[in-house]
């Protein structure tokens, strides 16, 4: 109803893949995708497909020339080299990196770490540590972070390199930790998939170790839900940025309203987490017009007019092939509700207003408690 097709129809096709995602997020599960991708191009005859969270299957369907929506947070360059067949609805890296830099030169540096658990630490100035994944993309993001960091005359105290490999991260947060506490970092910045927070702050307070903890929203680590199951004491202590807003649950999401105009019955739980993939590409399937072609898909995004919604604003354009583009300031409340699931535990705005790289000067405040 809200686009034009030019008189094609889109036949969605659901099929059993052999993969597993979640290897294939650590970095595995290789083989598996590449089989998913060549069903997905041979058999199913798919122009895109709009299930791709991990790298490998992305990467698997691109060679097949088949259009992957919406891989997550992988870097500028990495869009670029795989154009027209690579989008996201999450913000890449490199432009995460650029907005997290841009905030902590503004509004974090310079000040004293008064948010920190340890007292000792708010009377110091900032320092900051880095944890980020060793995958090339993250790494391209980091490096880039790092050398506009030391433009701006500051630098990491401390980085740490971590594998992706799910089997590894609790014992690995146990010296992560370690390292972080002995360089005497003030404000942790985990640059991170969203599972192993619960083990560095797990390992945190077993250490006792009470820094700021820096939110970059990297992997939805940013939502309600994640922030509820690390460690409490410590999360009373996190704040920075996030690409999101308040993330709903039933009646209140546009992905309940669109859905509700088509059926009776209700959605899923993770509706809006399939919603924007489907609205990336039919967005981008309206604005190529009536000849569609990868081509005319990524020259259709690249037309569409700036827009604002529950996910911030949404642009397109060259070296810019993912939707999100602004962020807000935000910290976490381990007694505020929830509007997703109504439970304790909440990141609320504290700042009027999204960012990208035009954040306001001075000092971020946030009524943590000490």
């Amino acid at each position: 109803k809200k686009f034009q097709l030019y008189g094609r129809q889109v036949k969605p096709v659901f099929y059993k893949g052999k993969g597993d995602q979640l290897a294939e997020f650590f970095g595995g599960g290789t083989e598996a995708a590449n089989a998913d991708a060549l069903q997905a191009a041979q058999e199913i005859h798919a122009f895109a497909d709009l299930s791709v969270l991990s790298t490998p299957y992305a990467e698997a369907l691109i060679r097949q020339k088949v259009i992957a929506i919406p891989p997550i947070h992988m870097s500028r360059q990495w869009y670029e080299k795989n154009a027209p067949y690579a989008y996201g609805v999450f913000v890449d890296c490199s432009r995460l990196l650029e907005s997290v830099i841009d905030y902590g030169l503004k509004r974090m540096l310079g000040y004293k770490a008064r948010y920190a658990g340890e007292p000792s630490y708010r009377t110091e100035d900032r320092t900051l540590g880095l944890i980020v994944p060793e995958e090339p993309w993250y790494q391209e993001c980091a490096n880039e972070g790092d050398r506009l960091l030391q433009q701006a005359g500051h630098k990491l105290t401390h980085r740490i390199n971590y594998k992706l490999d799910f089997t590894r991260l609790s014992s690995d947060a146990v010296g992560m930790v370690a390292q972080m506490k002995d360089k005497g970092v003030t404000t942790l910045i985990c640059g991170c998939d969203p599972i192993l927070p619960l083990f560095l702050t797990t390992q945190a307070t077993q250490q006792n170790y009470r820094p700021e903890w820096g939110v970059i929203g990297t992997a939805l680590t940013d939502v309600d839900l994640l922030g509820q199951i690390y460690d409490q004491e410590q999360w009373r202590h996190a704040a920075g940025i996030s690409f999101l807003d308040d993330i709903y649950q039933g009646t209140k999401t546009e992905a309940y309203r669109v859905y509700k105009e088509i059926r009776n019955d209700e959605p899923a739980f993770i509706s809006s987490v399939l919603y924007y993939p489907i609205l990336l590409f039919f967005l981008g399937v309206h604005m190529a017009g009536p000849n569609l072609n990868p081509s005319t898909f990524e020259q259709g995004l690249f037309n569409y007019p700036t827009a604002s919604g529950e996910t911030g604003t949404w642009s397109f354009g060259p070296g810019d092939r993912t939707a999100t583009d602004d962020a807000r300031e935000m910290y976490y409340d381990p007694k505020a509700i929830s509007p997703f699931n109504g439970e304790p535990g909440r990141y609320v705005k504290s700042v009027d207003g999204r960012y990208y790289t035009n954040w306001p000067v001075g000092e971020a405040t946030f009524p943590v408690e000490p």
